[in-house]
């Protein structure tokens, strides 16, 4: 819940409570391991940009730690980019 809040802080975006985690949340499995996606899109362009943020980021739990590969971007860009990123992540070895 505090990455997620923080994250969201990143893009512009204010914090949520945790029964709203599930809307920007999904499973992913990664080398048989159960991880979480975290989509977040915020809505405002910021100043100086002509396109609103987005961040994907993907924890990975693995012995013990948790490995988190994150894009972030115009939110366009990042969307474009999703499935590479998200097959990048599942070849993940440890």
């Amino acid at each position: 819940m505090a990455n997620i809040n923080r994250w969201r802080g990143q893009i512009g975006l204010g914090p949520i409570a945790p029964d709203e985690v599930a809307g920007v949340t999904s499973d992913l499995d990664v080398n048989g391991t159960k991880s979480t996606v975290v989509d977040l899109k915020a809505d405002a362009v910021p100043p100086g940009k002509t396109q609103p943020p987005r961040m994907i980021v993907v924890t990975v739990p693995h012995a013990g730690n948790s490995w988190f590969f994150k894009i972030t971007g115009d939110a366009p860009l990042v969307g474009a980019q999703k499935a590479p990123f998200l097959q990048f992540v599942k070849s993940a070895r440890f």
